[in-house]
């Protein structure tokens, strides 16, 4: 994923950058800089943002299943 594909994703999850970092955890910084392609997206971001795209999900959507304990 490279930064203009990122900020696509963000955008049509209607986050933007600063919404988006809280929600990845990362520093405000490191989203910018994503989008200035001056850092790599690691694999995992776009994995995350292509399959909340693909299967309609919000962050609070994400949030309440990654909350979810894991069944044995």
């Amino acid at each position: 994923m490279d930064g203009a594909e990122y900020q696509r994703a963000i955008k049509r999850l209607d986050l933007t950058q600063v919404e988006a970092a809280r929600f990845l955890g990362v520093d405000e910084t490191t989203s910018r800089r994503w989008v200035a392609e001056r850092s790599p997206v690691p694999r995992a971001v776009a994995m995350l943002l292509r399959l909340m795209i693909r299967y309609r999900l919000s962050p609070d959507q994400v949030a309440k299943i990654t909350l979810r304990k894991i069944r044995t």
